[in-house]
């Protein structure tokens, strides 16, 4: 047993929250473990003791859901909108004192050595080239931002940016059958049907309202598969422009 400290904030600061919840989960072993989350004007504070070792980024998506559950009673009944950010984890007994950043690392890991404004400039006249089509990869990029956001919809933020790709072929190639319309998502990507299918296995039980807990492990997977497909994407197309 381990005991964590855990810290972060709630944005927008200049919208003052403070809160007090105990939280419970069952871990793989079904033992319980007990958080006690603590938000007083918009600074969190989470304290846990964990049976069982999990890696901190996993802590990290864990406690972000933990108080957004909490927030998300306040945003309906005051109609006020927050984001949680866990900033700094601290176990003395693993000798852990980190402070996370802003990037999910196995994407920043595969971007580091991209050069930004030739990519940027490659996507945008991409999109630009047919305003109506470009809709569509405007649309997925804005999902890929958004499952960088949440942990426990990752999958289903993934899966819906690909599908925004299936429909890209169904109007730019005149595809009325979806099975159709992935073949040729397929064709431009040379990825068949099992690229996206942990993908969609993992984003399915969140898009029809049920639980589905993910781990690091697991959205590090899906990051890689979905991302596999739209570099894949986006460079087929381009080549296409000239």
């Amino acid at each position: 047993m381990a005991e964590y400290h855990i810290f972060g904030l709630v944005h927008p600061e200049r919208a003052k929250v403070s809160m007090k919840m105990p939280f419970s989960a069952i871990n793989d072993q079904g033992h319980t473990d007990r958080f006690e989350i603590r938000v007083i004007n918009n600074q969190i504070y989470i304290k846990t003791t964990l049976t069982i070792p999990i890696d901190i980024y996993s802590i990290r998506n864990f406690c972000i859901e933990a108080v957004s559950d909490g927030l998300a009673i306040i945003s309906f009944v005051k109609g006020l909108s927050h984001s949680v950010e866990i900033t700094r984890i601290i176990c003395d007994e693993l000798e852990i004192d980190f402070v996370f950043g802003v990037e999910i690392p196995i994407l920043e890991e595969r971007g580091k050595d991209k050069d930004l404004e030739k990519e940027t400039k490659k996507i945008a006249t991409l999109t630009n080239s047919d305003p109506h089509l470009g809709n569509y990869i405007r649309k997925a990029l804005r999902d890929l931002n958004d499952s960088m956001k949440s942990a426990a919809n990752t999958a289903f933020f993934c899966f819906r940016a690909v599908e925004s790709l299936r429909h890209y072929c169904e109007e730019k190639y005149h595809l009325d059958e979806e099975k159709a319309q992935w073949q040729k998502l397929g064709e431009i990507t040379g990825f068949g049907p099992q690229k996206t299918k942990f993908v969609r296995e993992k984003a399915f039980p969140n898009r029809h309202g049920e639980l589905s807990p993910i781990t690091d492990a697991e959205r590090a997977r899906i990051y890689t598969e979905t991302w596999d497909i739209f570099e894949k994407f986006i460079e087929a197309e381009s080549r296409n422009l000239s």
